[in-house]
């Protein structure tokens, strides 16, 4: 069946099934979720602790996700398989945005800062999530001058983070 949902300025379908699973107890979540119409701070509002999100902007993204039954942390449980495109996002931590933007000015060939320059960054990949570990096999990440390639890991739980990439 189809649910609609919504919260902040996010908007969801999801699609699927809610069943028992056989040998279990418990039900499995099954379900295909597409956000057409989403931002990226509302999602992170859902998942990190800190009062603001790391970052703003418009986010797509289609996935797959499974919610086994049973008594295991919804972290560690969950699967997700999908892709995202995040547009015009800006970073809220003013340090990494602003090397964001120099990173944009200099490889223009600008040697001087140009003064009050808004530079958004935009995100596309595909990701999958099992054990706690968000892995991003591909995302492309650009600023007016620069393309950024990264693969990677990032634990839930742990924080940690493990990419590595190429500047183009």
């Amino acid at each position: 069946e189809r649910i609609d949902g919504a919260w902040r300025n996010t908007s969801l379908v999801a699609k699927g099934s809610v069943a028992d699973a056989p040998g279990v107890q418990g039900r499995q979540v099954d379900l295909d979720v597409t956000m057409d119409q989403a931002r990226i701070e509302d999602i992170l509002w859902l998942a990190v602790k800190a009062p603001n999100p790391p970052m703003t902007g418009a986010l797509t993204l289609k996935t797959r996700m499974v919610l086994p039954p049973g008594k295991v942390d919804v972290v560690k449980k969950l699967l997700l398989d999908g892709k995202f495109t995040l547009s015009t996002s800006r970073f809220t931590n003013l340090d990494v945005q602003k090397k964001i933007e120099a990173l944009s000015q200099r490889s223009r060939g600008q040697v001087t800062p140009a003064a009050a320059e808004h530079v958004v960054s935009d995100f596309t990949g595909s990701f999958k999530l099992a054990n706690g570990v968000l892995t991003i096999p591909r995302v492309a990440f650009g600023v007016p001058g620069s393309v950024v390639r990264l693969s990677g890991t990032y634990g839930l739980t742990s924080e940690a983070i493990d990419f590595k990439g190429t500047l183009y």
